[in-house]
C-alpha cells in the first residue's frame, strides 16, 4: 500500500540480502537502472521471497548511498553528514548504512533527522524549486 516504504522496511527486516543487485555510483551520480532490471529478472524468476527481495533492494540502496557519501566526503572534505528523506527514514537503511561506511568511520559523523521529519521530501524539493524560480525571476 502507499506509501510503500514502511511495508518494504518491515519485509526487509525479515529477509536476507545476498547483495546481488548492482550498485552503480560514478563520481556523485547514482543509477538504479541496472539494479531495477536485475531485480525484475530475479522477481520474474520466482526464486526470491518477498522479504528477501525487499532486503536485496534496500541493501542496494544502502551500498549506493554509502558509495555516494564516500565520494562526496572525498571531494568536499566534509565528514559531518546530515541524512534525511523518505528512504533514509527506513529502519533497514539506518541500521545497515553505518557499517557500510567503514572507509570513513574514523572521520565521518552521521546525523539522522528524526523519522517523523524524514518522510517523502517532495514538499521540500518543491519549496526549493520555488525559491530558485523566484530568485531567477528577480535577476531578470
Amino acid at each position: 500500500s502507499f506509501p510503500a516504504g514502511p511495508e518494504m522496511t518491515d519485509l526487509a527486516m525479515r529477509g536476507r540480502s545476498a547483495s546481488v543487485l548492482p550498485s552503480s555510483v560514478r563520481a556523485l551520480q547514482v543509477s538504479f537502472s541496472g539494479a531495477e532490471s536485475q531485480a525484475q529478472r530475479l522477481w520474474a524468476g520466482g526464486t526470491f521471497r518477498p522479504e528477501d527481495m525487499a532486503a536485496e533492494t534496500l541493501s542496494c540502496v544502502v551500498r549506493s548511498v554509502a558509495k555516494l557519501l564516500a565520494a562526496a566526503a572525498a571531494q568536499t572534505g566534509v565528514f559531518h553528514i546530515l541524512l534525511a528523506g523518505g528512504v533514509i527514514s527506513s529502519r533497514y537503511v539506518r541500521e545497515h548504512l553505518p557499517g557500510r561506511l567503514a572507509s570513513l568511520e574514523e572521520r565521518a559523523r552521521l546525523f539522522w533527522a528524526r523519522e517523523e521529519l524524514s518522510g517523502d521530501n517532495a514538499a521540500g524539493v518543491a519549496l526549493l524549486g520555488e525559491e530558485i524560480h523566484t530568485r531567477q525571476r528577480r535577476e531578470l
